[in-house]
């Protein structure tokens, strides 16, 4: 019983410290994607800016103008929520790039927090885990004093049952012996009265 205790503690330990893992490694590739597309388009930014200040970069509208300019495709994942109101959005506004930014920089900040959440709660977990183990030792220790104790108890009343015997058993050898010296003073008082 004690063992399974100790054992379905551990497996639940051990699992909580597995999810808490996956978490924090889907939150590695979250921040990953994300510094990544910032630095890139940073680059981008800056490598068209060097170039608009040569001279080698026209503008887009100049690009677009003389037909020499290319089109990147972005493939889009769009999804249908059936639940959703059925009107289409005809526009929506360009949002702010501060307001974007910021945003970011808020999603990389709450993967930090939850990375340093979850690594508290393993050093948590794993100081809890300590200190269970701890305390089931001591419990095995005090369990094994107190059968040794209950040992000596039943080696004492043992002895005890052996001394109440003992006496008792004393006892009446030494009424017997009482009786039977008294019978021989008898008959030795007897002897003496018949002999005189």
């Amino acid at each position: 019983n004690f063992e399974n205790d100790v054992n379905d503690e551990t497996s639940a330990t051990l699992k909580r410290i597995r999810a808490s893992k996956k978490v924090s490694m889907i939150d590695d590739v979250d921040l990953d994607g994300i510094s990544n597309n910032l630095k890139s388009h940073r680059l981008l930014d800056r490598s068209e800016k060097i170039l608009d200040s040569v001279g080698l970069n026209d503008s887009p509208r100049r690009a677009i103008e003389n037909g020499t300019s290319s089109y990147k495709r972005k493939a889009l994942k769009v999804t249908f929520d059936g639940d959703a109101n059925d009107e289409l959005d005809k526009w929506t506004p360009i949002e702010n790039v501060r307001a974007v930014k910021a945003r970011q920089q808020e999603q990389v900040t709450s993967v930090r927090a939850r990375r340093e959440d979850a690594s508290a709660s393993i050093r948590s977990d794993t100081s809890a885990a300590m200190r269970a183990r701890q305390t089931k030792e001591r419990i095995t220790d005090i369990e094994d004093e107190m059968a040794a104790m209950a040992e000596k108890q039943a080696a004492r009343e043992a002895r005890v049952a052996r001394l109440r015997a003992l006496v008792a058993e004393t006892e009446q050898e030494s009424e017997a012996f009482e009786v039977a010296q008294a019978a021989i003073e008898r008959r030795s008082a007897r002897r003496e009265k018949l002999q005189d």
